[in-house]
């Protein structure tokens, strides 16, 4: 899956992500994050930086 916009990083996460990773913590501020960089307070890159740390240090299985 390619993941290009905040959008898409909204929707990995939503639809793919299995729900037990969704309630860990570095989830729960990557969905903060996503939000304050949708809304225009954070940088869309600090999303993207956090996306690719935390599925390489969880090992998420994704099924897409």
């Amino acid at each position: 899956m390619k993941v290009a916009t905040l959008d898409d990083v909204r929707r990995l996460v939503d639809k793919h992500l299995p729900a037990e990773y969704r309630s860990k913590f570095a989830w729960r501020k990557l969905a903060a994050l996503l939000r304050r960089a949708a809304q225009g307070k954070d940088e869309a890159a600090e999303v993207s930086t956090a996306l690719q740390i935390i599925l390489k240090v969880e090992r998420v299985p994704f099924q897409v």
